[in-house]
């Protein structure tokens, strides 16, 4: 009996076919048949054999793995699972970290797959801390009554040190009257200077933002 069980386990070693394909798994370079060696395959004993083929439509970094089942969690094996990857068949031959995917959102930010870096709804291209702070996202103002988290749109966040000039009026926020640190929706697309803004207070002279360009206490449709 012990003799049997012997040459029984032996033959069934010799002889485990996966694929069915009549070619001993130990003897056959593809166990799946699903066109990747064994090798290089990360799946060699995947749950499609004879089903799955890979290609660039059905395993998109080839390794073996069928992209559209539970066997590949990571479609383009850039170390982000799928369920949190926003470009979960993007970049290949590239990792996901600090350095290479700031916002970790799974994109390259080297390529054109991330057009927002830092994830806070500004375009890079527009945005003046393309590398800026995590975890927001930049909202205009509506008016006095809703001040923005970002009121000039310049893609750095106003509540932290990294916009130092809400406004973007060139006058920075320490020095400025009329900004949403404030509490108003200061004017916006101009540049304080000798001419625009008289008494350099931040407040836009042509405005009604300022009522008093000189700033010395009479309002200005009173000041002879």
């Amino acid at each position: 009996m012990k003799k049997y069980l012997l040459i029984c386990l032996s033959l069934c070693f010799i002889y485990s076919d996966y694929d069915n394909d009549g070619i001993s798994d130990d003897l056959d370079p593809d166990d799946d048949n699903d066109g990747v060696y064994d090798t290089f395959d990360s799946c060699h004993y995947g749950l499609n054999p004879n089903v799955f083929v890979s290609d660039a439509s059905t395993d998109h970094d080839t390794d073996g793995c069928e992209d559209d089942s539970t066997e590949d969690t990571d479609d383009d094996n850039d170390g982000m699972l799928d369920d949190f990857d926003s470009c979960p068949q993007g970049d290949l031959g590239w990792t996901s970290d600090g350095n290479s995917d700031y916002d970790t959102d799974g994109c390259q930010d080297s390529s054109v797959e991330d057009n927002d870096d830092d994830n806070d709804g500004v375009l890079d291209d527009f945005d003046s801390c393309h590398f800026g702070d995590l975890g927001w996202t930049s909202t205009g103002s509506a008016g006095d009554s809703l001040i923005g988290t970002d009121h000039d749109g310049d893609g750095c966040q106003d509540a932290s040190d990294e916009d130092q000039d809400d406004d973007n009026d060139f006058l920075g926020d320490v020095a400025d009257d009329c900004d949403p640190d404030s509490g108003e929706a200061s004017d916006l697309a101009w540049t304080s200077n000798g001419d625009s803004d008289y008494d350099t207070d931040g407040c836009q002279d042509a405005t009604d933002e300022d009522g008093d360009d000189d700033n010395d206490g009479v309002i200005d449709n009173e000041d002879a």
